[in-house]
């Protein structure tokens, strides 16, 4: 039986996971329906917090402070790659403290599609506080990032996509293959309800002659959009020239740490948001257990 409509509610997680790479998340959702995981304190985790696959899976109002304290390559919630992994929002927690160096990020999109990820609060997120590994159809908005650590905010690994297909360089081609096969066949009892929720998977093409398509399964287009960025960058510079191929970024604020827009007094770790601050809200009251 798959895991379906579990709500995972207002507890406090501590200490948790051992000291090497995968399989110690304090929780795990495999291809899950339905699930709801809020309300809930993350703190002092070895590895992430949470990994989840499935659909219509909600992360929300939760608080993750110091994960990942001795493995790298994951973030404090991470997900994967499967093209009908869909209709999943990550929203309203607070990322804290997440600062192992190699590839410790808030939130990891790994070749991940169909995800939301908005009105988070990220201050001192390790490498990136949200990374885009690929994947498409994702959209990133809305979101606060404080003092976001070493190279900078956001990173879009498209350039792997590209030069598996263009160049032949890698088995990314055939495994995008295999996941585009698992999406609903037309004389399945699943393929109305499908493609009446997701349309777009069913217009992806193989076409390793025009990765221009925004059909083309090898595109990448995410959208990151009306993001405040307190301290860093929005796009690593590494990222951009393949985020003017592959992705859209419109209306996103970067701002220094002592320039006071939004914050009472963020110089001074004070993040509490004035009550004039129009970009938008963030119910940080809200977030944590009751």
């Amino acid at each position: 039986l798959e895991p379906t409509n579990i709500i995972i509610e207002n507890n406090y997680f501590h200490d948790f996971g051992l000291p090497q790479y995968w399989g110690n998340e304090a929780i795990q959702i495999n291809d899950g329906l339905g699930i709801l995981i809020a309300h809930n304190v993350f703190k002092n985790g070895a590895h992430g917090a949470i990994s989840y696959s499935g659909v219509d899976i909600t992360i929300e109002y939760n608080i993750f402070d110091r994960m990942m304290m001795t493995t790298a390559d994951f973030g404090a919630v991470y997900t994967f790659r499967l093209v009908t992994y869909r209709s999943n929002a990550i929203r309203y927690n607070m990322f804290l403290n997440i600062e192992a160096k190699g590839g410790a990020y808030g939130v990891y999109l790994d070749g991940a599609n169909g995800q939301e990820v908005y009105g988070n609060l990220f201050y001192n997120c390790g490498d990136h506080a949200v990374t885009l590994n690929g994947g498409r159809d994702n959209e990133v908005y809305d979101n606060i990032i404080i003092n976001n650590g070493h190279n900078g905010d956001f990173l879009l690994y498209a350039s792997g996509l590209y030069e598996a297909i263009v160049n032949g360089t890698n088995s990314t081609g055939q495994d995008f293959l295999n996941r585009l096969s698992l999406k609903p066949k037309e004389d399945s009892e699943w393929y109305e309800t499908w493609y009446a929720r997701w349309p777009q998977i069913y217009n992806y093409t193989f076409d390793a002659e025009d990765v221009g398509d925004v059909n083309c399964v090898f595109t990448t287009v995410n959208c990151i959009k009306n993001n405040t960025v307190i301290g860093s960058v929005v796009i690593n510079s590494n990222a951009s020239e393949m985020y003017d191929m592959f992705g859209d970024t419109e209306n996103n604020l970067e701002v220094s740490l002592d320039e006071n827009l939004y914050f009472a007094d963020p110089t001074h770790g004070d993040y509490r948001i004035l009550d004039d601050a129009a970009f938008f809200k963030i119910p940080i009251e809200q977030i944590g257990r009751y």
